[in-house]
């Protein structure tokens, strides 16, 4: 029997250069930085093709919490590092 599904998968470790604040557990300071895509799988776990476009987003490094990264680039209007702006939501996959 062939289980089929679809999951997300993300990969990346870089830290983000920005400082962050988490919305769900409080912490501030520099995210990882992670880019994912949803894929259709085999058994859950075995992916086959892409099912979505490439998404960004940022995890809290203390709870894991991801957040889609939709700040400004560096050096554009209201990018400076270190802002602490919050995000507004979590994530969801």
């Amino acid at each position: 029997m062939i289980v089929f599904g679809t999951r997300f998968f993300s990969w990346g470790s870089a830290l983000t250069e920005r400082i962050w604040r988490c919305s769900k557990c409080g912490h501030e300071g520099q995210f990882v930085q992670k880019s994912g895509m949803r894929f259709f799988t085999i058994y859950w776990i075995i992916p086959i093709f892409p099912v979505s476009g490439m998404r960004k987003m940022v995890q809290c490094p203390n709870c894991k919490t991801r957040y889609q990264d939709n700040s400004p680039a560096p050096g554009a209007a209201g990018g400076q590092a270190g802002s602490g702006a919050p995000i507004a939501s979590p994530w969801n996959d």
